[in-house]
């Protein structure tokens, strides 16, 4: 489950975020997960406030926006975008599997802290 070794990293840049900024809470954090990142936001989410209990977010809330991942099909050249990467059929000429070439990114979007 890497989803935990993600949640620790993303715990890291918020309180080192909250400590360059003199804050003693973490109140939000909002973040951004491409569907290619094969991310899922449950097991991130729970990983995320069990790493976060006992320091300045705990309690926080984890704001997850989902981006597509973009895709094409090796066998007609479609392109297109899948929020989810679990179903990938070409919708041009029913051809499968898709290819990922991206939306592998999680970015940190805002950081409210008091």
């Amino acid at each position: 489950m890497h989803e935990l070794a993600v949640a620790a990293n993303l715990l890291d840049v918020v309180l080192k975020t909250a400590r360059e900024n003199g804050a003693t809470t973490v109140v939000t954090a909002r973040i951004r997960i491409g569907a290619g990142s094969c991310l899922n936001p449950d097991s991130l989410a729970f990983g995320f406030e069990a790493l976060a209990a006992g320091t300045p977010a705990s309690g926080c809330r984890l704001e997850i926006e989902h981006l597509p991942a973009p895709v094409t099909c090796p066998a007609c050249g479609w392109e297109g975008e899948r929020l989810d990467v679990a179903e990938l059929v070409c919708p041009q000429c029913e051809g499968h599997p898709l290819r990922i070439t991206g939306g592998r990114e999680l970015t940190v979007d805002t950081i409210t802290v008091e």
